[in-house]
């Protein structure tokens, strides 16, 4: 999984999966997600990253939580923005074949 940062104006407002514009006056969707054990994403924190996907031709952004925020307390180490739960739902299943891709890599590793 390769990252870099994104600048704020293009993580807050656009759909983290098809990648619209979220009006001001629409709700908005979200869901979080953990990073793979060892992963540092420290650096990142507060702000906001473009995730290239391995299973899918298509990055994606990422908001890295701040230490201190709820929802790194409630366990989300990422936090994905989508303007549908449509969007949601196609998007969590592209996330779960990265999670199944990964876990066959690593456990792969780990075991030679």
């Amino acid at each position: 999984m390769k990252t870099c940062r994104v600048p704020a104006e293009e993580a807050i407002g656009k759909c983290s999966w098809c990648g619209k514009m979220i009006p001001d006056d629409t709700p908005v969707f979200a869901f979080g997600g953990k990073k793979r054990p060892g992963m540092d994403l420290s650096e990142f924190e507060g702000g906001a990253i473009r995730v290239s996907l391995a299973t899918e031709d298509r990055e994606v952004v990422a908001i890295i939580p701040g230490a201190g925020s709820q929802a790194r307390r409630d366990g989300r180490d990422l936090m994905f923005m989508v303007c549908s739960e449509s969007c949601g739902a196609e998007m969590k299943a592209a996330m779960q074949n990265e999670v199944c891709l990964g876990d066959a890599l690593f456990g792969k590793i780990e075991k030679i």
